[in-house]
């Protein structure tokens, strides 16, 4: 704004110096008045501008960060996008914006870097002892580590230290947790759609998953699955029925693959004879998931294509 102030100056200064001499004086005026008129404005607009800044200081230190908006980083993370951001294990993050159950909108509070965060990177102390109330309140766990600490004689308080140890040894844990939370806070019927050579599910609940199993036939080559909860995942992927199905492809997409999870495929990859097509997307697999499934490949030889996208 300064410079561009100077430079309405120095146009006033060139205009007065080089006006025509037979210009009369109140034309000249008038040009000068015209001149410190844009100037006051300018003035004006900066000063408006300044006290813009001052308020939106004072908001913001109004607005502090609270327990619910603040996360730490679970490991380093480098940006893939642009809108992304990068960070390293262990730095605080201000959540303002929850998306979607993959990506969530913040602030770093050590670098002051903004953008999208993928929210299977981030832990609360505050949301990690929400999902242990979870667990322990709800029947329905079929994770049987969850169940092993559910059903642990010791009390409450002392079950949260082996709950600490699971959710730091598997990183899909918290994610699964918080999808299962949310689809059992909204108590939503998921879908099941049947095609003539395929089935996919979003959403769906345990029965809904039993129910499946029990109609699907070798006429189904594809099976899409999408937004399962962990009960549901165990629910279709620990059924035997599938090692004898006549499948070809299993997509998996916004499905948290926790252990227990990736337990129950690796042996359905080990056990059918037909899988040739395998697609994992969105979140849904650590890199310790991946290893396993690779290690349970080696016992598969019709296995062509595995796709495990990011997006």
């Amino acid at each position: 704004m300064r410079m561009e102030i100077e430079q309405l100056q120095l146009l006033l200064i060139n205009k007065t110096g080089l006006l025509d001499q037979n210009k009369s004086l109140i034309d000249i005026k008038r040009e000068i008045a015209k001149i410190q008129e844009q100037i006051s404005l300018m003035s004006i607009h900066i000063l408006n501008r300044k006290e813009e800044n001052e308020d939106y200081r004072d908001v913001i230190r109004v607005n502090k960060p609270t327990a619910e908006s603040v996360f730490i980083t679970r490991y380093d993370y480098h940006a893939i996008r642009s809108n992304e951001i990068s960070f390293s294990e262990g730095e605080q993050l201000e959540i303002y914006e929850k998306q979607n159950s993959s990506y969530w909108k913040g602030i770093s509070l050590v670098s002051g870097d903004e953008g999208n965060i993928p929210s299977s990177c981030v832990y609360s102390m505050l949301e990690s002892l929400q999902l242990l109330e979870f667990i322990l309140s709800v029947e329905e766990v079929s994770l049987p580590i969850l169940q092993k600490i559910r059903n642990d004689s010791s009390s409450n308080d002392e079950k949260a230290s082996p709950f600490w140890e699971t959710i730091d040894d598997d990183t899909i844990m918290i994610p699964a947790l918080r999808q299962d939370k949310e689809q059992h806070d909204k108590r939503a019927t998921g879908r099941v759609n049947w095609g003539s050579d395929w089935v996919s599910l979003e959403s769906p609940s345990p029965v809904q998953c039993n129910e499946v199993i029990s109609n699907i036939n070798n006429n189904h080559e594809v099976i899409e699955l999408n937004c399962l909860s962990t009960n549901s995942t165990v629910s279709l992927l620990s059924s035997t029925k599938l090692h004898a199905l006549n499948l070809r492809r299993l997509d998996i997409w916004w499905t948290p693959l926790t252990n227990d999870c990736i337990q129950y495929l690796c042996i359905l990859l080990t056990n059918n004879t037909t899988i040739q097509e395998l697609v994992i997307n969105f979140h849904s697999i650590s890199d310790k998931g991946v290893i396993k499934i690779c290690q349970a490949l080696e016992q598969n030889s019709t296995l062509t294509s595995l796709g495990l996208n990011y997006w």
